[in-house]
């Protein structure tokens, strides 16, 4: 007989993998605020409270993001914020996978 090892689940909601475009900046670091330009990507996977995608750029785990996702061009499934909760960089290839947490407005952005 062989034991299974028991996975416990952490994340809240059922996660899905689609491919959507996405288009994000920085809007807050957690040490200081700058604005920089949009970057396209696609998506991993995404659920109700965040999504995962490839980026080139290198963030840190509090970062706030500008965040747009669209199906087709045409259907706008969500446009707000989202701050970097995990950060994993993919070898050989220059990029970052971040899973994004999506958040209330800057304003009310918690450090």
């Amino acid at each position: 007989m062989s034991k299974k090892k028991k996975v416990i689940e952490r994340r809240r909601w059922i996660r899905v993998d689609h491919v959507l475009n996405i288009e994000y900046k920085l809007v807050k670091e957690k040490e200081q605020q700058r604005d920089t330009g949009w970057y396209l990507s696609t998506t991993q996977d995404m659920s109700a409270g965040g999504l995962s995608f490839l980026s080139e750029c290198k963030y840190k785990k509090g970062d706030l993001l500008k965040v747009k996702v669209v199906m087709s061009g045409i259907l706008d499934i969500y446009e707000g914020y989202a701050t970097v909760v995990h950060i994993r960089e993919e070898k050989n290839s220059g990029l970052y996978l971040l899973g994004i947490k999506f958040t209330d407005a800057p304003g009310r952005y918690k450090r």
